[in-house]
């Protein structure tokens, strides 16, 4: 067989990939800073609950993103046995198949986009509090100064539900319909 793929179509595919590597390998960077600092988490009780939070959906989201990489894999294996060695590239002769695994890996991008984001945010106020403490603020004041500081929590997941319900259906999906092929 031939690679009919288009060109674009291939880079989707690689593209698509290669975000999720890259924040894959961001994520576990950001996951083990995080756990490392857990000593220096200011003694109140929304920093301890936000800092419980995020240990408790990076864990999730580990999860979740080892389970796209093993299906990512599945179907790079799947194109290899199907199509063979030379052609295991080719995402033209199944149509419109490689879009649902692309649009899984761009859902668990956005995940751990907005895990990362959450962490960062977590730790910059961290690093204020201290920063405040150090010049001399009692801890109180300095958390009540950097709340006053922080812009407004996002909304949360609600605004992934749809990426969420679309990526745990394709998930689901994929499989059963690639092995009726």
């Amino acid at each position: 067989m031939t690679d009919t793929a288009a060109p674009a179509e291939k880079r989707a595919w690689y593209d698509a990939v290669g975000r999720l590597r890259d924040k894959s390998n961001e994520f576990a960077q950001a996951r083990f800073n995080l756990i490392e600092n857990r000593n220096v988490v200011p003694r109140d009780e929304k920093y301890i609950a936000e800092y419980n939070d995020l240990v408790r959906r990076s864990k999730l989201i580990q999860g979740n993103v080892q389970k796209v990489m093993g299906g990512v894999n599945y179907v790079a294996n799947l194109f290899k046995s199907t199509f063979g060695e030379a052609n295991a590239h080719s995402m033209g002769q199944i149509g419109v198949i490689p879009l649902v695994p692309v649009a899984i890996i761009g859902t668990s991008v956005a995940l751990l986009s907005k895990w990362l984001t959450d962490a960062y945010m977590f730790m910059t106020k961290i690093n204020k509090v201290k920063e405040l403490e150090a010049g001399g603020m009692p801890t109180a004041q300095a958390i009540a100064t950097v709340a006053k500081m922080s812009p407004p929590a996002f909304a949360g997941i609600m605004g992934f539900l749809p990426m969420l319900l679309l990526g745990g259906a394709a998930i689901y999906l994929l499989p059963k319909i690639l092995k009726g092929r």
